[in-house]
C-alpha cells in the first residue's frame, strides 16, 4: 500500500535524527508536508531511530506539527536546530 511506503525528506529526517541525538527524548511524533507537496509526512521516533512515511492519500498537512517527548528537552534550542538544520522556520 502507498502508506507502507517509507518516504524520506532527507533535510527533515536528518534534522530530527541530530536533534534526537544532541537532546534528552524518548518520542517525536507529528505530521509534516511533504517535499513532493502531496499527502503528509508521519513522523515517528524512539530516541535516535526515527522513521518518516509519506500518507500520500491523507489530508495535506499545511505545517509541520511535531511533539519531542523527553525529559526536560529544550524547546528554544529545538526550535533552532530545526531552522539551523532545514533552512525553514519554526514556531
Amino acid at each position: 500500500t502507498p502508506e507502507a511506503l517509507a518516504f524520506i525528506d532527507a533535510p527533515l529526517l536528518e534534522a530530527i535524527t541530530a536533534i534526537a541525538r544532541s537532546e534528552p527524548l524518548l518520542r517525536i511524533k507529528g505530521f509534516a508536508p511533504p517535499a513532493s507537496g502531496e499527502g503528509r509526512l508521519r513522523v515517528q521516533g524512539v530516541r535516535s531511530r526515527i522513521e518518516l512515511r509519506h500518507e500520500a492519500n491523507a489530508a495535506p498537512a499545511r505545517h509541520a506539527q511535531l511533539v519531542f517527548i523527553g525529559y526536560h528537552p529544550s524547546r528554544a534550542r529545538i526550535m533552532e536546530k530545526l531552522h539551523a538544520l532545514t533552512g525553514t522556520t519554526w514556531r
